[in-house]
């Protein structure tokens, strides 16, 4: 199902000339994710399409699989008994792996191919950063704590 090309796939680093071989954790990994993600981001009517179909698509675009590993990645971690908000080796090869195929796709033509692909992606990135949000309240997470914008209390500008 993993297309030939993105088995063994350059793994796109300046300087760097290492291939990236697609092995059995990715495969759990990618099992993982359509089991146990897959429902979380979707509903009871869309979910088998998800797990059937949509997941077709990262074994032929290699900057979905690599967001679709990075998120799988921090799931498990945030499901571990421990707390740890440090990325792995793992997570950050994975992360940058996605960000800069994902760019370089970007920067040309876009097939009609892709498009589902891209969006996915997009979708998943989003995702993967607020992950990154280094906060255990809404409150400490300056984008979710709303006081910033209330600024008609503030003594320096007028009601």
């Amino acid at each position: 199902m993993i297309a030939p090309s993105f088995r063994q796939q350059s793994t796109g680093s300046p300087g760097n000339n290492a291939l990236y071989q697609f092995g059995m954790q990715d495969l759990e990994l990618l099992g993982k994710f359509q089991a146990r993600i897959v429902l979380a981001m979707t509903t009871d009517r869309n979910h088998r399409m998800y797990q059937n179909d949509a997941i077709k698509l990262p074994c032929s675009h290699p900057f979905l699989m690599h967001a679709v590993l990075m998120l799988t990645l921090l799931h498990d971690r945030h499901l571990s008994a421990t707390l740890n908000n440090n990325l792995s080796v793992t997570e950050a090869f994975h992360w940058d792996q996605s960000i800069a195929s994902f760019s370089s796709r970007l920067s040309g033509p876009i097939q009609p191919s892709e498009q589902d692909a891209l969006w996915a992606t997009c979708t998943l990135l989003g995702i993967i950063a607020f992950y990154q949000i280094e906060a255990m309240t809404p409150e400490e997470a300056w984008p979710l704590n709303l006081n910033w914008l209330r600024m008609k209390n503030h003594p320096t500008i007028g009601s």
